[in-house]
């Protein structure tokens, strides 16, 4: 009888632990993802909710009830604090119009494209500037912790503009100058500080109008992706989410709901 019960105790104490342990399974947990705080239609932060919305937002909702996550945490960043938060093990992924580039390849696991865009060139439509050789000898406005100064050296080289693409050989075309915010930058190029901007299209689209204007060809293609850490468990996981997700159309469907 008495062994009988120190099974019994054996065999209880076995399926707490069992039981404790399933709940760290996906279905019992909150995925921790980095979004952008201000980027329209894309990820903006409601001080007054304490939510996010936005298309990378709800997309983020469906990636982690797709992954079997029951909840998910918005971590807040701005461009250049981006790696930061997977750095730091802040976020479990980001979302935050995150190109995919070889360097942050090298760096992060990349899952396949959700969105594709351009980055452009806007001007005000007083200055008369048409091409990238307009550019020579401007001041061009960037967004801290972007990538437009390759980018932008690999377009002016490929044209002959400059001679490489070295950093040396833009700053003697033109000058860059950085902003913290889409907002500054954009204030900036309306009151003449800067001759122009360089950003993604989905960032300038709102702006183009009868007082702004594109130059006439893109200087880049930008492939948006979800990035892990480097060998994370849950990076392959991502990347087929992402891939039904685009299948099954949600994708589309949360595009055409934000108007992207």
């Amino acid at each position: 009888m008495l062994a009988a019960a120190a099974a019994l105790l054996v065999f209880g104490a076995f399926a707490l632990v069992a039981c404790a342990g399933s709940s760290s399974a996906p279905g019992g947990n909150t995925l921790k993802v980095a979004v952008r705080e201000g980027l329209t239609k894309f990820s903006t932060y409601n001080e007054s909710a304490n939510t996010f919305y936005g298309f990378e937002d709800d997309l983020a909702k469906e990636l982690a009830a797709q992954l079997g996550y029951a909840d998910v945490e918005f971590v807040g960043v701005v461009a250049n604090e981006r790696e930061k938060a997977l750095d730091d093990g802040k976020a479990d992924c980001l979302i935050a119009a995150f190109s995919e580039t070889p360097d942050r390849a090298s760096k992060y696991d990349l899952s396949e494209p959700y969105y594709y865009d351009n980055g452009r060139v806007m001007v005000a439509t007083s200055t008369l500037f048409e091409s990238f050789a307009d550019l020579q000898g401007c001041r061009v406005g960037t967004l801290r912790g972007t990538d437009v100064s390759e980018v932008l050296a690999s377009t002016l080289a490929r044209k002959g503009l400059i001679p490489s693409t070295s950093a040396t050989s833009l700053a003697q075309f033109l000058t860059l100058v950085t902003f913290e915010s889409y907002a500054d930058m954009y204030q900036a190029v309306q009151n003449g500080r800067v001759d122009a901007l360089c950003a993604d299209g989905c960032i300038t689209l709102p702006w183009i109008g009868s007082e702004m204007k594109y130059l006439d060809e893109p200087y880049s293609e930008e492939n948006y992706v979800v990035a892990t850490p480097k060998g994370s468990a849950l990076s392959e996981k991502v990347n087929q989410a992402v891939q039904t997700l685009k299948e099954n159309g949600t994708v589309q469907r949360l595009m055409e709901k934000w108007d992207i």
